[in-house]
């Protein structure tokens, strides 16, 4: 195309080109009786990834077989899809009434990475253990659009490990008292990461304060970390333990007294949760 313009000649090169859109990860979160959102537009390429908010067992199932899963979704966990052709994909749960759709157009671009998840599921957030500590850490990870590299584990500052297959497993060995932020971290084979945390608390055995027999009854006292339930178990014979009370303290401080305790001998052990 030319242009004359004040007797200059100006020459307009029109050039032909093509952008691609990035891919795009959206998600979508699964109740007990719905999708949100329940319809979804997106662009060949992208992914889109359901995330089960509800502690019960869901599942994502395309009305034609073009995608899905018979896995069990738990609460917390994901199942993910990139769709690569146009079309309106309609899916399900099949144990609830939830139902949704997802149309794709043209225009996309090509996949892109998704992170993994990862979770811890031992020990439990808020776990109590006495000091020196021994437990075992385990994690469950993921990666819908790809694998998991390695899981690397962290208590506070303390490196625990880094496992590169499943099962995700390490040791924890002679932790002293203190509360502590245990985290697993988990790469994929692009280097995407996601994390996982819980509090870990490591206590000092408790100190039994005071202890006594008044009436026929025992009697004894104990500094135990307050805001905790403790549960007070008797035998007769160091084999056999039965719970006989169960108490929540605020304070820094458990009393306890067995009122069934006459003309009868008792061992006595607390267990803080």
């Amino acid at each position: 195309m030319k242009w004359v313009i004040n007797n200059t000649l100006v020459v307009l090169c029109l050039f032909a080109f093509t952008v691609s859109a990035k891919a795009v990860v959206h998600y979508v979160d699964i109740y007990p009786n719905s999708f949100s959102p329940s319809t979804l537009t997106i662009n060949v390429g992208d992914s889109v990834i359901w995330v089960n908010q509800y502690d019960d067992f869901h599942t994502v199932a395309s009305s034609t077989g073009a995608f899905g899963t018979m896995t069990f979704i738990d609460e917390g966990d994901m199942y993910g899809h990139t769709f690569q052709s146009v079309g309106t994909y309609s899916y399900f749960d099949h144990f609830s009434s939830a139902t949704g759709s997802i149309t794709v157009q043209a225009g996309g671009g090509g996949p892109v990475n998704s992170p993994p998840s990862v979770n811890i599921a031992t020990p439990m957030n808020n776990a109590l253990f006495g000091a020196p500590a021994n437990f075992t850490v385990s994690a469950t990870a993921a990666d819908f659009d790809g694998s998991v590299a390695n899981v690397q584990f962290f208590l506070d500052g303390l490196d625990l490990g880094t496992v590169t297959s499943d099962p995700f497993t390490v040791d924890a060995s002679n932790i002293p008292a203190g509360t502590y932020s245990l985290s697993a971290i988990a790469t994929d084979n692009e280097g995407a990461t996601a994390s996982d945390s819980i509090i870990v608390v490591v206590m000092d055995r408790p100190a039994i304060t005071g202890q006594s027999v008044s009436g026929g009854q025992f009697s004894f006292q104990m500094n135990v970390p307050s805001g905790r339930t403790h549960v007070v178990e008797a035998s007769t014979n160091l084999a056999q333990w039965t719970p006989i009370s169960t108490n929540f303290v605020a304070g820094s401080v458990f009393s306890f007294t067995d009122t069934d305790s006459s003309n009868q001998k008792r061992f006595y052990r607390v267990e803080t949760r």
